[in-house]
């Protein structure tokens, strides 16, 4: 079960209080800090992550981001971490080395995995010569 942490305040930095997250989602909260089950990442073939689970750089809201840092770390899979946030979260914690893949692009990484067309690949295959068109539209 995933379990988050609703902050009230945060200049004061204090949650109000923790619920599922299937909870938090239909209430529409908004979630400081969140948690999850480290076996399955450790056990995925591959891991993308794209986006902090919470307030990382306030230190009592950092730990479900941490903690997700860490486990893509010891993961003997594949591990692209996408999105200038997570690659902040990943260099706090200081483990930029140790996945597969860094990329500050995380929405761009999401739409080329979704299969859409990037307007820079696009514009490089327009320049160039039919023959070597390298992305299928």
């Amino acid at each position: 079960m995933l379990v988050a942490v609703v902050l009230v305040s945060i200049l004061r930095g204090t949650p109000a209080f923790s619920q599922s997250l299937t909870e938090l989602v239909t209430s529409g909260l908004y979630t400081a800090n969140g948690g999850y089950n480290q076996l399955e990442i450790a056990a995925a073939r591959t891991a993308l992550w794209n986006g902090p689970m919470g307030i990382f750089e306030v230190d009592a809201f950092s730990r479900g981001t941490m903690a997700i840092a860490h486990a893509l770390a010891e993961s003997s899979g594949t591990t692209v971490v996408g999105g200038g946030d997570s690659v902040a979260a990943l260099a706090r914690a200081g483990l930029q080395g140790a996945v597969t893949h860094v990329t500050t692009g995380g929405g761009a990484a999401l739409e080329f995995l979704e299969g859409r067309a990037l307007p820079g690949l696009v514009a490089l295959e327009d320049a160039a010569p039919a023959e070597h068109a390298a992305v299928p539209r």
